[in-house]
């Protein structure tokens, strides 16, 4: 494949991520990017953990990168042998439209994927048992399933996400974390599970869900609901 977003195309110990065209009017770019009028792709392989970013992406090449390149992402393609999605790998990527997730996967990072706004569909795989706060915040999902081992929704993990019609909890599901569906208008209900053990403040706030029973048990927090 063609560039890199460093020198090493190093991104965890051992896990690199590159960038490649899949289509025409191929133009180069000094800091390993190759542009072209379709978009471009990244691709991530390797074994094991992406590391963690600040903000973005934080290499010299991407910093430095006065024509915003990286901003005309549309296809994330992670392989298999990745085990964890960085903190802020991918998010405000607005131009994605389809993520590719390995059966190696268990974790995704906090906001890995936030403002991803073109992206309305992904699959979760069953391997994932964490999902990160704020990790698909602002995205064009329009329904989601979460893996079966996976125990709460983080903060944010899902808030902003305004065409989001359909959730379908896991029955692992103990806690739903604060603003984690905030204002998720065109979400009218969900299924609780039985397990739920507690729903966060602002959890479900200015989302499109105008009653939420609850079991005995379940701790409720301030303004669940709106």
């Amino acid at each position: 494949t063609n560039g890199a977003f460093s020198s090493d195309g190093s991104i965890g110990s051992q896990v690199t991520m590159e960038c490649d065209i899949v289509g025409d009017s191929v133009t180069f770019y000094d800091y390993g990017f190759f542009g072209f009028s379709n978009g471009y792709y990244a691709e991530v392989s390797g074994q094991g953990e992406m590391k963690d970013f600040k903000n973005l992406i934080e290499q010299e090449e991407y910093e430095n990168d006065e024509d915003g390149v990286y901003q005309y992402v549309k296809r994330i393609i992670i392989e298999e042998g990745i085990t964890s999605i960085g903190a802020n790998a991918f998010n405000n990527k607005t131009r994605v439209t389809s993520v590719s997730l390995p059966s190696t996967l268990t974790s995704i990072g906090d906001n890995a994927f936030y403002n991803c706004k073109s992206l309305e569909e992904i699959v979760i795989p069953e391997s994932v048992t964490y999902i990160g706060e704020g990790a698909f915040a602002y995205t064009g999902l329009k329904e989601i399933t979460i893996p079966s081992q996976t125990t709460k929704i983080s903060n944010y993990c899902f808030a902003g996400c305004k065409k989001l019609k359909q959730v379908t909890l896991p029955e692992s599901t103990e806690v739903i974390q604060w603003g984690a569906f905030w204002r998720c208008k065109k979400l009218k209900n969900i299924t609780l599970p039985a397990a739920l053990k507690e729903l966060e403040d602002y959890s479900f706030y200015e989302s499109g869900i105008a009653n939420l029973p609850t079991g005995e048990g379940v701790t409720r927090g301030k303004h669940v609901l709106k």
